[in-house]
């Protein structure tokens, strides 16, 4: 939420009116770059926000459209975009309801929404939990019915999840495409390393997506 803060703001400094860039702008902008591309014809396929920029574009009877093809769909009507910086760490919260309806579960786990909370808002990182915190919780859960603390009281200290290296950061840009010139804010910007005493089990690297 910070750096979409700060972002936003730094276009507004930039005179950027971000109120112009919209799907139904989006939508006219094809057409207008078929014109300037020398296509009379063309076909769209639409995929992810393709399918509700496609949708749109039927709405708005872009002109020089010869067929419209949908792989799935995101309905207009939907503020899909408007939830996706929503912390995926909601629905891990929302199973967590069940046991606190349950006499028997929420008297073994007493405020286990709480716990959670408190346990995955630790050193700002509620926004990331999906990929953070939510990949050790169920060892975590199987540990502490065992009467096992370890990996909790290594996610309170900080020491879980592994920070990341200076060499993963530039791996990761890398693997996402970044190459060149471009790599240079990756090297500036990163961590300083810190060692980690969970066992492997625990630290199993994850693929990026």
């Amino acid at each position: 939420m910070t750096f979409a803060r700060e972002c936003l703001e730094e276009l507004s400094d930039r005179g950027i009116d971000i109120t112009k860039y919209k799907t139904t702008q989006n939508a006219l902008d094809v057409g207008v770059l078929m014109q300037a591309m020398d296509y009379p014809e063309y076909n769209i396929y639409g995929v992810s926000y393709g399918t509700k920029l496609t949708l749109e574009m039927m709405r708005q009877e872009v002109p020089g459209v010869r067929s419209f093809i949908l792989d799935g769909v995101a309905p207009p009507h939907v503020p899909t975009y408007n939830t996706l910086i929503t912390p995926p760490a909601s629905a891990i919260l929302n199973t967590f309801a069940p046991c606190e309806r349950d006499p028997v579960c929420s008297e073994a786990y007493p405020d286990i929404t709480d716990l959670f909370d408190y346990i995955d808002g630790r050193n700002g990182r509620r926004s990331n939990a999906s990929n953070k915190i939510s990949t050790y919780l169920p060892l975590m859960v199987t540990q502490l019915e065992e009467s096992d603390v370890t990996l909790a009281s290594q996610m309170m200290s900080g020491q879980i999840p592994p920070v990341a290296t200076p060499d993963s950061v530039v791996v990761q840009a890398q693997a996402r495409g970044v190459g060149g010139n471009e790599l240079a804010p990756f090297k500036a910007s990163q961590p300083p390393q810190k060692s980690s005493i969970c066992s492997s089990s625990m630290c199993r690297p994850r693929s990026s997506s």
